[in-house]
């Protein structure tokens, strides 16, 4: 749902690439071609930032 407030329709699900400090890191690719970085904690997800 996150994705989809930001206007990113995916063309596949999310793909963990990092790990550390208690988050999961995601990427994945929007339908107009845009990467989208997200993080997951265990109190939720959001997209990622740069202080990430």
């Amino acid at each position: 749902m996150m994705l989809a407030d930001a206007g990113c329709q995916t063309t596949q699900l999310p793909t963990r690439f990092k790990e550390g400090e208690g988050a999961n890191f995601y990427e994945t690719f929007c339908a107009d071609g845009r990467l989208m970085h997200s993080v997951c904690t265990s109190s939720g997800c959001r997209l990622r930032t740069a202080k990430d």
